[in-house]
């Protein structure tokens, strides 16, 4: 609720949806509906992103759970649900340089996998040292 231009917030403990944000813009002489469909866009982007550096996140854990050397280069394979499949789509050149992996593919019998979850994405990564990397 607006009031005189100053904002009046209930006490935190009422508010209901404390984890999301509102966005206010004004918007002159624009298509509503073609603002609105950018701003979704954006969301979309962001949340792929997002779960992109999840993965980054999971595969440095994973390669120190699996003992290797920070210069190792790996062999990555991720498999998950369709928000890991977009950020994959989206972002996988990223998730390889970041995470050193030198190739993606499924490893052999020696991979060490790990199954995760972040918030609703959910996804299972495979990586093994690469012995093909100098």
């Amino acid at each position: 609720m607006l009031l005189f231009g100053k904002a009046k917030l209930p006490p935190l403990a009422e508010t209901s949806d404390i984890g999301r944000t509102a966005l206010l813009m004004p918007v002159y002489n624009e298509d509503p509906e073609r603002v609105f469909a950018a701003l979704s866009r954006m969301g979309q982007a962001l949340r792929r992103e997002g779960v992109a550096r999840e993965l980054v996140r999971a595969v440095q854990d994973a390669r120190k759970q699996a003992g290797l050397e920070v210069a190792d280069r790996i062999v990555l394979f991720v498999e998950g649900d369709a928000a890991v499949a977009a950020a994959l789509a989206a972002h996988r050149d990223y998730l390889m340089a970041e995470t050193l992996a030198s190739g993606w593919r499924m490893p052999g019998k020696d991979a060490f996998v790990v199954r995760q979850e972040e918030g609703e994405a959910k996804w299972t990564l495979h990586l093994a040292r690469d012995s093909s990397a100098p």
